[in-house]
C-alpha cells in the first residue's frame, strides 16, 4: 500500500534461537515493529540488530513510535545484546543501550544452557544434545513425542546429559587418516572418532569452511620443523568446531604418541599445535601475519574491525607435546588465538607441554574458560596486541618443578613488538579480565 500499512506487529511471548554462529538472532527491517518477550538467543553474532536505512518505515522508525518493544531477552555466545544499524540517528546505538539495559535484554553466558548439537556419523541421531530450558526463552518439552528433533533425540532431559556420548571404537582399532593439503584447505567436512587423523604439514581451514571435529576424535601432527612442521592452522573467516566432553574429550598429539600413558609428561617440541585466526580488532594497526608461520603463508593472516567474530568452538579439547621449531627462538605455541572474537566459545581446554608458550593471545576479544597449562617450556599464558577478553575464568598454570622448566605463569603486554607497526596510540589497550587463576 502507499503508506506501508499495516506494519508488521506481531506478538510473541517465548522464543529460542540456536544460531549457527555467523547472524543476528533477530533482524528487524522495513516496515517492522512486533513485540518480543522472554527471549533466548544462541550462538548468534548479534542478539538483535534494529535496521534505520529508509525514512520513515525502518524498524528504528517503529521502535521510536512505540510500535516495536522487547522485554527479558538473553543472548549468549556474543557480547552484543541489541545493535542500531544505520546512519539516520548519530545516538542510535547509544538509545538502544539504554533501552535494553532496562528492560533485560542481557548478555548471559552464566545459564545453564547447552546450545551445540551435533550428529552422530550417519546424520541420523543427535550424539550432543541441546538443553535449552531453565524457563529462558521457548524451552523444548513441548516437542516430545510428536515432533522430528524429538524423533531425533535432540534435546536432553538436564544440563548435565546434553554433553556428547562417547562411543568411539579403541584407538587400535582406529585406521590412520592422513591429511596434506597445497592451498584448497581441509574444505567443509568432519573429523569423526573412527578414526586417527596424522597432520602431515600446516593443515588450513580456509576461510569459508568449517571444520567439525567429533567428540573422541585423537588428531596427531607427524613429526619434521622448520618448514616441515605439521599444525593445524583455522584461517581468518575459517571456523572449528571442536566439541568433546568430559569423558569423550578431542586429544592432539604427536604421531608418535600411543596414548597409553608411556610418554614422558615433559616430552616437547614433537609437533607445532593448534592456530586460530579471527577477525576482531588489535592494536597492530591493520592485518599482521601470525608468528610460527612463514611470512609467505598468506592464509596466517588475523586481525579486522569486527569484535564479535566467531571463529566457532573449542570444548573439551586436549593440545599436548607441540611447539616445534621453525627457527631459532621461532616455535609454535600451544594454542595460538590471533584476533579472535567473542562470538567463539573456548571452554575445557588444556596445553600440555608445549615447547614455547601455551596460550598466547594476539588481539582479539575471545575469552577462555577452564583452561589448564601444564609443564610448558615458556611462558603459560601470554596476551598482547590488545587483547581484551571480558569473560574469562578458571586458569590455571601448572609449571614443571621436577626439571625446573618454564617461564612465567603469564607474560602480559600491550604491544611487544618493536618494528613500529602498532597504531599510533597503541590502542587499544590489552585490558582482559580473569575471574580465577592460579599458577
Amino acid at each position: 500500500t502507499a503508506d506501508e500499512m499495516p506494519f508488521s506487529t506481531p506478538t510473541v511471548n517465548g522464543w529460542t534461537v540456536v544460531g549457527v554462529g555467523g547472524n543476528q538472532g533477530l533482524l528487524f527491517r522495513n516496515g517492522s515493529g512486533g513485540n518480543v518477550s522472554n527471549g533466548l538467543l544462541t550462538n548468534v553474532s548479534e542478539g538483535i540488530e534494529i535496521e534505520d536505512k529508509e525514512t520513515p518505515e525502518d524498524a528504528f522508525d517503529r521502535f521510536i513510535a512505540g510500535d516495536l518493544t522487547l522485554s527479558n531477552i538473553k543472548v549468549m555466545g556474543t557480547d552484543d545484546a541489541l545493535d542500531y544499524d544505520g546512519s539516520e540517528v548519530a545516538d542510535g546505538d547509544a538509545q538502544l543501550d539504554t533501552y535494553a539495559a532496562a528492560n533485560g535484554i542481557v548478555v548471559d553466558n552464566s545459564l545453564s544452557i547447552d546450545y551445540t548439537f551435533g550428529f552422530d556419523a550417519a546424520g541420523q541421531q543427535a550424539n550432543d544434545k541441546l538443553y535449552i530450558e531453565g524457563g529462558q526463552g521457548s524451552g523444548s518439552d513441548w516437542t516430545q513425542g510428536w515432533s522430528f528433533v524429538d524423533e531425533r533425540g535432540l534435546f536432553a532431559e538436564s544440563f548435565e546429559d546434553a554433553a556428547p556420548v562417547c562411543d568411539c571404537p579403541p584407538l587400535s582399532s582406529r585406521p590412520l587418516v592422513t591429511i596434506s593439503e597445497a592451498g584448497e584447505g581441509t574444505g567443509t567436512t568432519t573429523w569423526t572418532c573412527d578414526n586417527t587423523y596424522i597432520l602431515d604439514g600446516y593443515v588450513f581451514v580456509n576461510s569459508g569452511q568449517a571444520l567439525t571435529i567429533e567428540a573422541g576424535t585423537v588428531i596427531k601432527g607427524a613429526a619434521g620443523s622448520g618448514v616441515d612442521a605439521s599444525a593445524l592452522i583455522v584461517s581468518k573467516g575459517g571456523q572449528i568446531f571442536a566439541e568433546g566432553g568430559a569423558d569423550c574429550p578431542i586429544i592432539m598429539t604427536y604421531e608418535a604418541d600411543p596414548l597409553d600413558g608411556s610418554v614422558a609428561y615433559d616430552t616437547r617440541g614433537q609437533w607445532g599445535g593448534l592456530i586460530v585466526l579471527g577477525d576482531a580488532s588489535t592494536n597492530f594497526g591493520g592485518p599482521a601475519q601470525v608468528e610460527g608461520i612463514p611470512a609467505d603463508n598468506d592464509r596466517a593472516v588475523y586481525g579486522g574491525a569486527n569484535d564479535a567474530d566467531n571463529s566457532g568452538v573449542l570444548a573439551y579439547v586436549s593440545v599436548r607435546h607441540g611447539g616445534t621449531e621453525l627457527g631459532a627462538a621461532n616455535e609454535i605455541n600451544g594454542i595460538t588465538l590471533g584476533g579472535v572474537g567473542s562470538g567463539t566459545t573456548i571452554d575445557h581446554v588444556e596445553v600440555i607441554s608445549n615447547l614455547d608458550d601455551g596460550i598466547e593471545f594476539f588481539g582479539g576479544t575471545v575469552s577462555v574458560t577452564n583452561a589448564v597449562v601444564a609443564f610448558c617450556g615458556d611462558d603459560s599464558f601470554d596476551w598482547d596486541q590488545g587483547y581484551r577478553g571480558a569473560n574469562n575464568a578458571n586458569w590455571l598454570v601448572i609449571q614443571d618443578q621436577p626439571g625446573g622448566v618454564g617461564d612465567r605463569g603469564g607474560e602480559l603486554d600491550g604491544d611487544d613488538s618493536d618494528d613500529g607497526n602498532v597504531t599510533a596510540d597503541e590502542m587499544p589497550f590489552s585490558t582482559p579480565t580473569v575471574n580465577g587463576w592460579t599458577v
